[in-house]
């Protein structure tokens, strides 16, 4: 495969870059902005919440599905080619939400745009190793993972004002302008990742495993609603035991699989891509944690929690620019190793929040930690795609950007099962407390919010211990 030369004047490197940014940033903006309007939809259309969140669990579940595919499609037709298409699509199924006649539609157009954020997220970080030389890399892929930041950081506060001083309508309406404005600039200048003659494809492979991809988003999705041991929890732990077995034997059995050997032969590759899950797991489970103890044992209302939060997403965008610089210039694994620590430290301190007040600590040590993940962010995308073979990149972009989205599912899940672990079933959950809560259901939930974080600040040290044995062995 062939690909055009990167781009080094300013201009087109500056309206290239507007072109990659976007879509993330709006990617993560929707996300912020439906779920923060999901009980006012709930009224509105007068359905149940485990209805209405379909709008927002539909998008969820279509990205990882598809990312695999979309990366083996930017290969095949371009890179530039599927993201940008990505772009126009998400654009216009943003239009389409305006115009939806009830909620089933609403949910549709949402896969939709699911659809469109697949195609940009696996091919937006091959663009920009093709596009700018390695000692660039580390700085736009922290600008990457900066606007994904920013835009979890302002999803909630554009959302609840949207909905509450104007309509649902507009929450999606507001998007459309910006979104074809940056279709426009990424089909005039993001021109790079162009295949010279097609590269066989392992389609089958792919679709195996998205296959796989589906079926453990099930299980992340439902093992909440379901439990751990139900019939249909089994049923899922055997489809995706049956799936894992199928797409092992099917690459073994082929010259160029999808999911390629070399991809375990490496250290840095598979160091990278385990960082990318996990961290991502760890950060949104202390997250989830943090949010129900601000509101349970502090008394926090939900929009000064929401607002103490958003240190997390604020840090996160400030830290991860700044350390992708840091990684183009002392190289990635240093960085990482740091800010994995400083990721599992704010953990662990996340113990003293307490039951009656630490509302200060706590978002200090949320700061602490988003910025800790802007530490890990760029430098490992920078680690994973400088160790990616050259005919593997689309692969391994779309895997790196998987390993994102099915770390925020997971780390989600396991938030709201690590929280709730010691409260009697027959008790409900932590949510308990606001209405009828005693004394010892407080103290269970403070042991559950305590487990979260320390299992998650395990989790990150590990992690960064993996990463220092990792280079020590390479070294050898």
């Amino acid at each position: 495969m062939k690909h055009s030369a990167a781009i080094h004047d300013r201009p087109s490197s500056a309206l290239l870059l507007a072109g990659l940014l976007t879509g993330p940033f709006f990617s993560m903006l929707s996300i912020g902005i439906v779920n923060v309007a999901l009980p006012s939809l709930a009224v509105l259309f007068g359905e149940d919440v485990d209805t209405v969140q379909w709008v927002s669990l539909g998008y969820l579940m279509t990205i990882p599905l598809l990312i695999p595919l979309m990366g083996i499609a930017g290969g095949r037709f371009g890179h530039d080619t599927v993201h940008n298409i990505g772009l126009m699509l998400f654009a216009a199924a943003s239009l389409m939400i305006v115009f939806s006649p009830g909620l089933a539609w609403m949910t549709v157009f949402r896969i939709l745009q699911g659809v469109g954020a697949s195609m940009f997220q696996a091919n937006n970080m091959t663009l920009i190793s093709l596009a700018f030389p390695p000692d660039k890399r580390g700085r736009v892929l922290g600008m990457l993972s900066g606007s994904v930041g920013l835009g979890s950081l302002l999803g909630p506060s554009v959302g609840g004002v949207l909905i509450e001083w104007f309509s649902w309508q507009a929450m999606f309406f507001m998007q459309v302008p910006f979104l074809a404005l940056a279709a426009g600039i990424a089909q005039r200048y993001i021109r790079v990742g162009r295949p010279g003659q097609a590269a066989k494809v392992d389609v089958f492979g792919a679709i195996l495993f998205s296959a796989l991809v589906g079926v453990v988003m099930l299980i992340a999705s439902f093992i909440r609603r379901w439990g751990w041991g139900t019939a249909g929890m089994i049923l899922l732990y055997a489809g995706a035991a049956a799936l894992l077995a199928i797409n092992w034997s099917w690459s073994r059995r082929r010259e160029k699989p999808y999911l390629d050997p070399r991809l375990l032969t490496i250290s840095a590759l598979r160091t990278g891509l385990l960082v990318s899950l996990l961290s991502f797991a760890a950060a949104l489970a202390v997250q989830v944690s943090a949010s129900f103890h601000l509101q349970t044992l502090l008394g926090l209302n939900p929009t000064t929690a929401g607002l103490l939060m958003s240190a997390y997403p604020l840090l996160l965008a400030v830290s991860g620019p700044v350390c992708g610089s840091l990684s183009d210039r002392y190289g990635s694994e240093k960085v990482i190793i740091a800010g994995l620590a400083t990721m599992g430290t704010a953990s662990f301190l996340m113990l003293a929040v307490g039951s009656g007040s630490g509302a200060a600590i706590a978002t200090a040590l949320l700061g602490l930690l988003g910025f800790g993940m802007g530490m890990v962010t760029s430098p490992n995308y920078r680690m994973v795609m400088n160790h990616a073979p050259a005919d593997l990149t689309g692969t391994v972009g779309s895997m790196a950007a998987l390993g994102r989205t099915i770390g925020m599912a997971v780390g989600t899940t396991a938030g709201f099962l690590l929280m709730n672990i010691w409260i009697p079933s027959e008790w409900g959950d932590v949510t308990g407390i606001l209405t009828n809560g005693t004394r010892e259901m407080e103290r269970l939930a403070l042991t559950g919010f305590n487990t979260t974080y320390m299992v998650m600040g395990l989790i990150c040290m590990l992690l960064s211990l993996s990463v220092w044995l990792s280079v020590k062995d390479r070294g050898r």
